[in-house]
């Protein structure tokens, strides 16, 4: 009989959470990076690895060439085109923004209709997640932030479909797009311990924050939406941005009349 392994001992994918300094850099760059695409500079290719007749392929996109990118694709584009490429690159900030605030899941996210939205709700903003919607299978009721509200209403300003039924966002980021938002963000799909930075780590990210803000897990499993709380510590808090050197130094001196 084979025994089921232990999740815990046994996890063959950990993903990591995005420091604040580089959630910003994401939000930053991928509000950049359409328009910097269309400023991709030529490089040559090796004639040991190319492929039929191509010589050349165009410059990826990384964290040191990203502004210069994006001021060559200005100046290569028209007006209306600049406005439409600036208008996607802030819906995927949003999306990304979003989940790190919210903790919704990428396909949470993509479901997400202007009806379930009440971002002038009294006492505080909120929006409903469906049944359906859900990998628990349960309705909820989640809290969204001032700012995060603020976004939504410029983005929503934009929108020329309003439906009660109509998708928040219009075109989501997948897997691809957002390894190459990393990329130009300065964020490594790796790390030297072998965690992996992927769209689901945003949900950690989430998670790891709630944390180090002090919240109760309790409270943080709620948010969550775990059905167990050992879900949210373990699997969803990522240990290396926990300050437990200031958590324990915050500790009272118990006897300092006592020489050792």
């Amino acid at each position: 009989m084979v025994q089921k392994a232990d999740r815990a001992s046994d996890r063959r994918h950990i993903r990591r959470a995005l420091t604040i300094e580089e959630v910003g850099n994401l939000l930053h760059a991928t509000t950049l990076r359409p328009i910097a695409e269309w400023g991709r500079g030529k490089i040559e290719i090796p004639k040991s690895k190319r492929k039929g007749r191509q010589t050349w392929k165009y410059e990826s996109i990384t964290q040191q060439n990203l502004d210069i990118c994006y001021e060559r694709g200005l100046s290569k584009l028209k007006q209306p085109n600049i406005k439409k490429l600036e208008r996607l690159g802030l819906e995927r900030a949003l999306f990304y923004l979003m989940a790190v605030s919210t903790g919704l899941r990428h396909k949470e996210l993509r479901s997400l209709t202007l009806g379930q939205l009440f971002l002038d709700a009294k006492p505080a903003p909120y929006f409903e997640l469906y049944a359906n919607q859900s990998k628990s299978g349960k309705e909820s009721r989640l809290p969204l932030r001032a700012d995060v509200v603020e976004k939504i209403k410029q983005h929503l300003e934009h929108r020329h479909k309003q439906g009660y039924k109509t998708l928040l966002f219009d075109n989501p980021p997948g897997i691809r797009v957002f390894d190459a938002d990393c990329q130009s963000a300065g964020i490594s799909k790796n790390d030297a311990r072998g965690r992996v930075v992927d769209i689901h780590a945003l949900r950690t990210t989430f998670g790891t924050h709630l944390a180090v803000a002090g919240v109760h897990p309790r409270v943080a499993q709620a948010a969550m939406r775990h059905s167990r709380i050992e879900l949210t510590t373990n699997f969803y808090t990522d240990p290396a941005l926990l300050d437990v050197n200031g958590a324990v130094n915050a500790l009272p001196p118990y006897d300092s009349s006592v020489a050792f």
